[in-house]
C-alpha cells in the first residue's frame, strides 16, 4: 500500500488539506506527524489512518526505528504544512521548527525509494521587504525581514532547494488568509487585531504605498487550489503563489475607508463613532513614529506596533506577488478565488458580529 504523510494536521489549513485529501487518496494510508494528537478530530481516526506522534525538531522526527523503516518503505507523497507562524516567535525556536525541521523531514524523504511528490507550504513574506513584482521562483536576497518568523520560513526555502537535487519537490506559498469563504475567522492574526484597534485610535500613523498592495485570500479557496494542484499539476521545482495577485488587491488608504465604512453601518461599530482615522506617510515616517511610540507611548500603543509589524509595513513597500502562472495551472478547475474586498468586508463584519469570536 502507498502512504502519504500530512505534517500541521492540527491547523486549520492542515486540517482542510487532510479533509480533501482523504477522498482523492481512497488507497493510502495517511500518516499524520504531530506533536499534539489528541488535537486530532475525530474524522482524523480510523483504520486508513496512522498517528505518529512525533517532533520534527528530532532529527529522527521523534519516530521509532521500525517507524521510520515502514515510512522509507511506503511513503509515495509528502505534503510539510507545519510551521511556526506566530510572529513574536523567537528566531531559534522558529528555526528548530521551520529551519530544522523542514531539514529532517527532507532526510527522511531522501530514504523514501517510491516518493514521487514533496510538497511544502510556506508564505510569500519570504520576500521580506523586497520591493516590486515578486515571482513564483526561488528567491535569494539580502532585504530586511518584518519578522523572525519571516526570516526562518526564507531559510527554510533555501534548505528546501538544498534538497532538489534529489527529492520531488515544489513549494505552495500561501498569502494572508484572512477567514474562510463565508467570512468566518478559524485562527485570528495581525490582521484580524489591526482591525480591533482600528477604531480606538491608537494607530496614529500608517504607512502607505500607492503601489504596495494588500492581498487577502480565504482558506477554502487556499485548500482547494493547493489540492488540486497537487493531484494535477503538481512538477518538481516548481513554486505556486497562492494569493489574490497584483491585479486584485487593494491598497492601505481603501482598507481604511473599507473599514471605516463597515464600522459606520455596523450596529456595533458605530459605539466608537467618529473615528480618527491613522494619517498615511511613507513607510520610512511610519518607522520613526512606531520606533518613538515603542520606546516613549503607551504599553497598549507599543504593544498594538509590535503586534502589527509582520504585516502592516508591507502596504509601505510597493510590493507584490506573481501569481499569473498558477492561475493558469488552475484554469481547468474552475477554482477561483472570491473577490477580495468582498472577503475583507464579510472578515470584519464576522469579527463585529461575534466581537472578535467572543459571542456567538
Amino acid at each position: 500500500m502507498s502512504g502519504i504523510i500530512i505534517t500541521g494536521s492540527t491547523s486549520a489549513l492542515g486540517a482542510d488539506l487532510v479533509a480533501r485529501l482523504i477522498p482523492a487518496r481512497p488507497g493510502s494510508r495517511i500518516y499524520l506527524l504531530t506533536r499534539q494528537p489528541d488535537r486530532l478530530p475525530e474524522a482524523f481516526r480510523g483504520p486508513r489512518f496512522s498517528i505518529l506522534h512525533g517532533d520534527l525538531r528530532d532529527p529522527m522526527l521523534g519516530l521509532s526505528t521500525w517507524q521510520t523503516a515502514a515510512l522509507r518503505r511506503s511513503l509515495t507523497e509528502i505534503v510539510h504544512v507545519a510551521a511556526h507562524t506566530n510572529a513574536e516567535t523567537p528566531l531559534a525556536e522558529a528555526r528548530a521548527v521551520n529551519v530544522e525541521g523542514t531539514r529532517n523531514l527532507l532526510r527522511l524523504a531522501v530514504d523514501c525509494e517510491r516518493l514521487t511528490k514533496f510538497l511544502h507550504l510556506s508564505t510569500v513574506y519570504v520576500a521580506g521587504r523586497l520591493g516590486g513584482q515578486i515571482p513564483e521562483a526561488v528567491l535569494r536576497h539580502s532585504h530586511k525581514f518584518s519578522s523572525e518568523c519571516q526570516q526562518s520560513r526564507y531559510e527554510a526555502e533555501t534548505v528546501v532547494a538544498e534538497f532538489a537535487a534529489c527529492v520531488p519537490v515544489a513549494i505552495a506559498r500561501l498569502s494572508n488568509v484572512i477567514g474562510d469563504s463565508a467570512g468566518k475567522v478559524h485562527r485570528q492574526n495581525c490582521i484580524h487585531r489591526l482591525v480591533r484597534m482600528f477604531p480606538r485610535s491608537h494607530l496614529q500613523q500608517a504607512p502607505f504605498d500607492p503601489k504596495g498592495l494588500a492581498d487577502f485570500i480565504d482558506s477554502d479557496w487556499a485548500a482547494d487550489a493547493i489540492v488540486w494542484l497537487f493531484l494535477n499539476r503538481f512538477r518538481a521545482g516548481e513554486v505556486w503563489h497562492i494569493s489574490d495577485g497584483p491585479s486584485a488587491g487593494f491598497t492601505m488608504d481603501e482598507v481604511i475607508a473599507e473599514t471605516h465604512r463597515i464600522f459606520v453601518h455596523h450596529p456595533r461599530g458605530q459605539r466608537w463613532m467618529p473615528i480618527d482615522l491613522p494619517k498615511l506617510v511613507p513607510l520610512r515616517d511610519y518607522e520613526e513614529h512606531a520606533e518613538r511610540t515603542i520606546s516613549t507611548g503607551s504599553r497598549l500603543s507599543s504593544e498594538l506596533l509590535r503586534s502589527l509589524e509582520p504585516f502592516l509595513p508591507h502596504l509601505g513597500i510597493a510590493q507584490t506577488f506573481e501569481n499569473h502562472r498558477t492561475r493558469a495551472l488552475l484554469a481547468p478547475s474552475g477554482i477561483l478565488p472570491g473577490p477580495a474586498r468582498d472577503l475583507y468586508a464579510g472578515m470584519v463584519r464576522w469579527c463585529l458580529d461575534t466581537d472578535w469570536g467572543l459571542v456567538g
